[in-house]
């Protein structure tokens, strides 16, 4: 699908509050997202679970293959079960990957990024001019050596969903 066209129903779903499927290189399966806002190439949406907002993702445009609205009824209840009460949209900076990720920056929350065939969860700790660093955290729950990830190898970044809160509860802190 052209970028263009990913765009237009990206647009139209965001101004709508309307559930895509949304289809990113490299997963055989699609997420449930419900676009909030896109800037200059990059989307930020809530995540939709079985009718219910589950935290929010963030991810570049270069990274979607496809993106199909779901059918009315789906709309129509998501809109039925009040879906969207109380449900705060980031105010994040998506001038680019870089100026979103500086949301999380002195944040105790986690994150978890998926970019290069590889997926951390953990605290992003600085942003750099092409990447960030994040402390991340193995199935343990142990703290692991700093990482460097670059921006152009993110494929999403998802915060603010129940794995993530749940899994940092039960982490070391250090």
């Amino acid at each position: 699908m052209k970028r263009e066209k990913i765009e237009r129903r990206i647009r139209r779903a965001a101004d709508n509050r309307q559930c895509l499927n949304v289809y990113l290189r490299g997963c055989d399966s699609y997420y449930n997202l419900v676009p909030l806002k896109l800037w200059d190439g990059i989307m930020l949406a809530a995540c939709d679970a079985d009718f219910r907002l589950d935290g929010c993702m963030l991810v570049p445009i270069r990274q979607i293959d496809a993106v199909y609205r779901k059918d009315n009824k789906y709309d129509e209840i998501m809109e039925a079960e009040n879906v969207f009460e109380g449900f705060v949209t980031p105010r994040m900076d998506l001038t680019s990957l870089r100026s979103a990720c500086a949301y999380f920056l002195g944040s105790e929350d986690f994150v978890s990024v998926d970019f290069a065939g590889s997926f951390l969860i953990g605290r992003v700790t600085e942003i750099r001019k092409n990447s960030l660093r994040l402390i991340p955290y193995d199935i343990r729950g142990q703290r692991q050596e700093t990482v460097k990830i670059r921006f152009d190898d993110i494929r999403d970044i998802t915060f603010g969903d129940m794995y993530t809160r749940v899994f940092s509860k039960y982490i070391d802190k250090d």
